[in-house]
């Protein structure tokens, strides 16, 4: 991961996360767990009504948009890890 991509990761709380199969969620945390300046997983927030957070690698991240304050990743599993 670049600097840049950490520093964005770093500030991307509230953000709408996508994939190719459209909205995942908001990222409403971030894990480090390795480095304390290099975010490990997002933690987003899944459903309206029945809500529950999952983790995403960051390594899944493909773009980081700031102006449209979303995060577009490639992330194979949509459940991702159950946060917890």
């Amino acid at each position: 991961m670049t600097d840049d991509l950490a520093d964005q990761l770093s500030h991307c709380a509230g953000y709408r996360v996508l994939d190719a199969g459209g909205n995942v969620g908001v990222v409403v945390d971030l894990r480090y767990r390795v480095d304390p300046n290099r975010p490990d997983h997002l933690v987003v927030r899944r459903g309206f009504f029945r809500r529950r957070s999952v983790w995403i690698p960051v390594d899944q991240v493909v773009d980081v948009d700031s102006e449209r304050r979303r995060v577009v990743t490639h992330a194979p599993d949509r459940n991702g890890r159950a946060a917890g």
